[in-house]
């Protein structure tokens, strides 16, 4: 049995924990108004049943990603971290490609642009590796 609310006339303002002789406060005063009472009850079940959601949503991904990894095999692991960091090269190349004129730069990641804008990692021959 869960405490939610406590309504009476005397002991306003009391600790429900307190009135009651528990061993710790409950943290729940006594209001003399049992419609604030139930309005409060209902914004804490409200508020309780959109955690549940949001923690079963992400049980749910949990479960979905782990069967994900399982099925993946850890070279095609190596090769989406290939691909996903060659990208993010590319894009940074691009912004300051397009940041900075057409001049031939290396911005560190081992990405070369040259004066008409396409981009090739350090080495690259025009054929993809991953």
């Amino acid at each position: 049995m869960e405490v939610s609310g406590a309504v009476d006339k005397h002991p306003v303002g009391e600790d429900i924990g307190k009135v009651c002789d528990m061993e710790e406060p409950l943290e729940i005063p006594i209001i003399s108004d049992l419609t604030m009472v139930l309005g409060s009850i209902s914004q804490i079940e409200k508020k309780k049943a959109a955690h549940r959601k949001i923690r079963n949503k992400q049980q749910h991904l949990n479960r979905s990603l782990i069967q994900i990894l399982k099925a993946i095999k850890e070279e095609e692991i190596l090769t989406l971290a290939r691909l996903s960091s060659a990208l993010l090269c590319s894009s940074m190349a691009t912004m300051k490609c397009l940041e900075g004129g057409t001049r031939t730069k290396n911005n560190g990641c081992g990405v070369r642009q040259n004066t008409k804008g396409s981009h090739k990692m350090a080495g690259e021959t025009g054929k993809p590796t991953l």
